[in-house]
C-alpha cells in the first residue's frame, strides 16, 4: 500500500479524528472506506456549497 498525503480543514480533521475514536479505526481506515465508497457510488460530478450571493 503506498502513502498519500493531503490537506484537510481543521474542522474536517477534528471531525475525522472524533469518528476514528469512536469508531476505534484510524484516520486510514475512515478514508480508505470513504474513497472506496465515492468511487464505487460512480459519482464523478463535484458538489459546491454557495455560502452567500451578492447581487449588485
Amino acid at each position: 500500500m503506498r502513502a498519500v498525503t493531503f490537506k484537510l480543514s481543521e474542522r474536517l480533521l477534528e471531525e475525522l479524528d472524533l469518528q476514528a475514536s469512536k469508531e476505534g479505526r484510524t484516520r486510514s481506515e475512515i478514508l480508505r472506506d470513504a474513497v472506496t465508497a465515492y468511487l464505487r457510488s460512480g459519482r464523478r460530478t463535484r458538489k459546491f456549497r454557495v455560502k452567500r450571493i451578492i447581487l449588485s
